[in-house]
């Protein structure tokens, strides 16, 4: 069976360390054995309702909700690459939070499915286009197979995996040494100055051709304060007119003053 074979590749690539790596290489698995089972299906065409309503109730979803797992553990793994240890908690934290908001938003679905309410099976579990409009990138995933009780059937299946995974990273990354975070010192000027350093530096060109974005990304973290939209802070400074750096202006009269003392 296909399930069957499924579940012995994946436990043969999760013997690997690497947690990016057995994300890639489950996903690739995954989908092909999902375009193999759509060929089956294609080529032998469900006998009846009854059937087809099975299908996606109890077989589709096995499939999808790896799918749906490994999709996310890709997400996760690709955002550590970039992030600090308190913004990967801070991460983590919104996708168990995510998880807990579907089953509030769902829990009727949630009920039915345990409970092994039949009432409306003929309307959640079979693929019409008029009963399952698509919205998100996941739902797209699924393609000719897309109907609203096997996505969200494979999503709390999925779901069940991934809080034991993101539970899990949290409590390593909390048990892990912290991270060197340097002096603590507290930028006093405000955002408008530590807007008008950033833009100074990028028209300047102190970074060379570095973008604008990640030369404020390089400040707020020094200063651990965001700006927000330094194109505001821009439009703001132009519209002064005169003294349009009023605090890079202050702090270089601030300097003369400090050197003509000590000359």
């Amino acid at each position: 069976m296909l399930r069957d074979e499924m579940r012995q590749s994946l436990r043969l690539i999760q013997s690997e360390s690497d947690h990016l790596a057995v994300a890639v290489k489950s996903i690739q698995l995954i989908k092909h054995i999902i375009g193999r089972l759509r060929d089956h299906i294609r080529n032998h065409p469900f006998a009846d309702r009854q059937e087809e309503i099975h299908h996606f109730k109890k077989e589709a979803p096995l499939f999808y909700s790896r799918l749906f797992y490994f999709l996310k553990v890709l997400q996760t793994e690709l955002h550590r690459l970039h992030t600090s240890q308190a913004e990967m908690v801070a991460f983590l934290e919104r996708e168990l939070s995510a998880i807990d908001e579907f089953y509030r938003f769902q829990e009727d679905f949630c009920k039915m499915y345990y409970l092994g309410d039949t009432r409306i099976d003929d309307r959640l579990y079979i693929r019409n286009e008029a009963e399952n409009p698509r919205s998100d990138d996941v739902e797209i995933t699924m393609d000719s197979d897309y109907c609203v009780g096997c996505y969200y059937a494979a999503r709390l299946f999925a779901n069940k995996s991934l809080k034991v995974y993101l539970e899990k990273q949290c409590k390593i990354i909390q048990s892990a040494p912290a991270e060197d975070a340097g002096p603590q010192i507290k930028w006093e000027a405000g955002t408008y100055a530590l807007g008008e350093v950033i833009l100074a530096a990028y028209v300047s060109e102190w970074f060379g051709k570095a973008r604008l974005k990640d030369i404020a990304a390089v400040f707020e973290k020094a200063a651990r304060k965001r700006v927000g939209n330094i194109n505001v802070i821009w439009q703001d400074m132009k519209r002064r007119k005169k003294e349009v750096a009023k605090n890079l202006l202050q702090a270089a009269e601030a300097l003369n003053r400090k050197a003509a003392e000590s000359a």
